[in-house]
């Protein structure tokens, strides 16, 4: 509670001066248009995640190769911690790193996702921004290896609507569990006033192991902003379905997000 005080009353200080580029209309998107040269955005995360129902397909446990996890990812919470720069109005670069937390005294290293996205300026004048994105996935006490990331986005906004859609690739460059992926986050963003916004976001992948059968995980939710210009506070609620070879998992999360741009 005191960090959060504090980080609300640096940003209030702040807010004075322009308004600085700020990728997080969501939580969980990246929205490259925002981000002008020189502008940096920073983020803190928190969530939790809880299993609701549990479907037993066949004996045996919830593995089988692959990325997806299984019960033990519902065990204590998730912190992310995210930074973009913009280094030119069409290039940005970002680093997103998760730390998993079992308990009290239990932190561990989740995944680091870099990134650098180009944006394509051709369809700017009709309120279109597509772009291009590519990083690595360094993957550390996971069940998968590191991989590499390649897709595009693209965004289409009309006055105070906003739609997002990000598809990406995903394969192994290492020999741990080897899955190719193919990753999706979606949204739409409704500014309610000058402060508030909603939201409504998608996110999901669908992964073809080496060692394992087909698996997927699909997941949405709404989102509700409150935006100080420098400094936002976002919560996220979110329900869908992680299928593992031999389960099905039900399951929510809820998401709280600090944010603060420069």
């Amino acid at each position: 509670m005191r960090a959060a005080r504090a980080i609300l009353a640096l940003g209030l200080c702040l807010c004075a001066g322009r308004a600085a580029g700020e990728q997080f209309d969501f939580t969980r998107l990246v929205q490259s248009s925002s981000l002008d040269r020189g502008d940096l955005t920073t983020a803190y995360t928190l969530e939790v995640s809880r299993s609701l129902s549990v479907i037993t397909k066949g004996p045996g446990g919830g593995g089988g190769g692959g990325g997806l996890g299984g019960q033990r990812d519902y065990d204590g919470v998730s912190h992310r911690l995210a930074a973009y720069y913009g280094i030119l109005r069409w290039l940005s670069v970002g680093v997103d790193q998760t730390l998993q937390q079992r308990s009290a005294s239990e932190f561990q290293y989740g995944v680091l996702a870099a990134e650098t996205r180009f944006r394509l300026p051709a369809l700017e004048r009709l309120g279109i921004q597509p772009s291009l994105f590519v990083g690595p996935r360094i993957r550390v006490n996971a069940r998968r290896g590191h991989t590499l990331v390649a897709g595009t986005g693209l965004e289409r906004n009309t006055g105070r609507l906003k739609l997002v859609v990000d598809l990406g690739a995903e394969a192994a460059v290492t020999e741990d569990n080897r899955a190719n992926s193919l990753r999706y986050e979606a949204g739409a963003h409704y500014q309610l006033t000058g402060v508030l916004s909603a939201a409504l976001e998608a996110w999901g992948v669908l992964e073809w192991p080496e060692a394992g059968p087909f698996q997927y995980a699909h997941h949405g939710g709404p989102t509700l902003k409150l935006r100080l210009q420098r400094f936002w506070a976002a919560a996220n609620v979110g329900f869908g379905v992680k299928d593992r070879p031999n389960k099905d998992f039900y399951d929510a999360t809820c998401m709280v997000q600090l944010g603060f741009a420069l």
